[in-house]
């Protein structure tokens, strides 16, 4: 059984392919048999990572020129690579041959505990049939504008084509963890609202400069700075998915026959028709501007309920006298007011000086009491009076 994840954005630079990589670093350091996918075969960007220049690539397996085991990079920092292959507009389509050929490369992958699959944010048939196929999604997020709704766009796809696989967010490039967070918050609530999606925070990850520097070294950031915030992020992500209930691995047969349904099974094209009928019909400016509009509604709603929440904190805080209607007889309360017009004694109490007025009882006994402002710091609810 094989647990199969696919790390995916909704547009480039998000930062996919480093975490793809430090995360298979990790995954094997935990003792695990992992096999990294380059998915992205326009534009592959881990062979770059790793440093690799390998003899043979994807293509070549494709083409029938290679085996599976002559493509394999074995050993890559404590893993195996699957390498792509960049500048071939060929493999935006691939012929029904091919797609088998795949499909065999990928049952031969089912002796490795983890299939991690560096997905491209642009989706051909094939890479976006991967994704379906996929049991487990890594959704990378960044707080720019962009990345959300791109991510959103795809998130939308996802479900139009009725993906039952379980999505984890991760948030990359964050400046903190507050900042972190609420680019987390915003994409929730609109995935929630609009989609019903229940998608857990599973990685947050600092925007961090020696990622940057790690990648120009062709390094894996865990293993050339393991003290970096980032590397720490890593390692709790790896904890993360490693404890993950959801998470389990899959017999790669089923994962190959359902990659392949998703490539040209006839009801997978209908039901792909219908979902994304109404995103095909929109330009991409038309959508990111609704997008924008709606994580701006968002904004204001969150805005509006921390008013509202400090308002209600504020109004608990306050004493309001309470509403005597015609308990109090009139005579009584001309009393009062007579014993708050005569000279009152002054006494001082911790510092703060007040106001003592005199009254009778009902039995005639005398009663002294105070006046106190609303903006007084209560510990009772009820004025206080002393007897003499």
């Amino acid at each position: 059984m094989t647990r199969i994840i696919t790390v995916t954005g909704g547009e480039d630079g998000v930062g996919k392919t480093a975490i793809a990589v430090n995360l298979a670093v990790q995954l094997a350091q935990h003792g695990q048999r992992v096999c990294l996918l380059d998915g992205d075969w326009g534009l592959s960007n881990v062979n770059p990572a790793l440093g690799l220049d390998p003899q043979y690539t994807l293509r070549d397996l494709l083409l029938g020129e290679a085996s599976l085991g002559q493509v394999l990079v074995r050993n890559c920092h404590g893993f195996d690579v699957v390498p792509g292959c960049s500048g071939d507009n060929w493999v935006t389509t691939l012929s029904t041959a091919q797609l088998f050929c795949l499909a065999d490369a990928l049952h031969e992958l089912g002796a490795y505990d983890f299939l991690l699959i560096d997905s491209a944010a642009a989706l051909p048939q094939h890479v976006k049939a991967l994704l379906l196929a996929s049991p487990e999604t890594l959704l990378v997020i960044t707080p720019d504008s962009s990345s959300l709704s791109e991510a959103y766009a795809l998130l939308k796809r996802l479900y139009a084509e009725h993906y039952n696989g379980h999505i984890h967010l991760v948030v990359n490039f964050a400046r903190n963890h507050t900042v972190g967070r609420h680019t987390y918050d915003k994409f929730r609530e609109i995935s929630e609202f609009y989609l019903s999606a229940q998608l857990p925070l599973t990685g947050l990850l600092h925007d961090d400069p020696q990622m940057g520097q790690a990648l120009q070294a062709q390094q894996p950031l865990v293993n050339q700075y393991p003290t970096s915030a980032a590397a720490r992020d890593i390692r709790q992500l790896t904890e993360q998915l490693l404890q993950a209930q959801d998470g389990h691995g899959v017999d790669m047969q089923d994962f190959v026959a359902q990659f392949l349904r998703a490539t040209g099974m006839p009801a997978t094209e209908e039901t792909a028709a219908m979902g994304m009928r109404d995103a095909t019909n929109r330009t991409d400016a038309t959508l990111n501007q609704q997008i924008d509009s709606l994580f701006t509604r968002v904004d204001r709603l969150i805005a509006e309920n921390e008013r509202l929440r400090a308002g209600a904190a504020a109004q608990a805080d306050m004493y309001m006298l309470p509403h005597v209607g015609k308990r109090l007889a009139p005579e009584r309360c001309n009393e009062v007011c007579v014993a708050m017009d005569t000279c009152a004694e002054q006494v001082t109490v911790q510092g703060e000086t007040f106001s003592i007025y005199h009254m009778p009882r009902s039995n005639g006994d005398p009663q002294r009491f105070a006046c106190h402002s609303l903006d007084d710091d209560l510990q009772q609810p009820r004025p206080q009076t002393t007897s003499s």
